[in-house]
């Protein structure tokens, strides 16, 4: 791992929560305007996904441990 890296910002987490967000509202425009299911399962697959490498960068950050 690089050590030298900075420190995960907690507004990354926003990221996520929005991508899931963008989510969400496809499957809404799904149901409402009968678009391909298979774009709200993509959108969601990547929040997800994006989800993931955030709480995973955020989880492997050594500056947010605490220190003993």
């Amino acid at each position: 791992m690089n050590s030298n890296r900075g420190a995960v910002p907690a507004g990354f987490l926003g990221i996520a929560v929005g991508t899931l967000a963008l989510a969400n509202l496809w499957r809404v425009a799904i149901r409402l305007w009968h678009l391909p299911a298979v774009a709200g399962s993509v959108v969601t697959v990547a929040a997800l996904a994006v989800w993931v490498i955030v709480a995973r960068a955020r989880i492997d950050d050594p500056a947010s441990r605490r220190r003993a």
